[in-house]
């Protein structure tokens, strides 16, 4: 995981919380999660807007225990 891995920039917070999101998401499940930065913006943007998020599953490809701290 370096931090050249992730420089080109693929995921954009949208303008609008999609309704589906915000009311109606319940689980979500991350496969093959590597902790580049993107990826955290995105988890980030889920736990802040999905307002009855009850389980997010995290599923890493390798190095878990980096990743967990850059979650914490």
């Amino acid at each position: 995981m370096s931090d050249g891995e992730d420089d080109q920039e693929c995921w954009e917070e949208p303008e609008f919380v999609p309704q589906c999101l915000f009311s109606c998401l319940t689980t979500c499940i991350i496969q093959d999660f590597l902790g580049w930065k993107n990826e955290l913006r995105l988890v980030e943007y889920i736990l802040r807007n999905a307002q009855n998020l009850q389980t997010m599953t995290i599923k890493c490809e390798s190095e878990p225990l980096k990743i967990e701290r850059k979650l914490s």
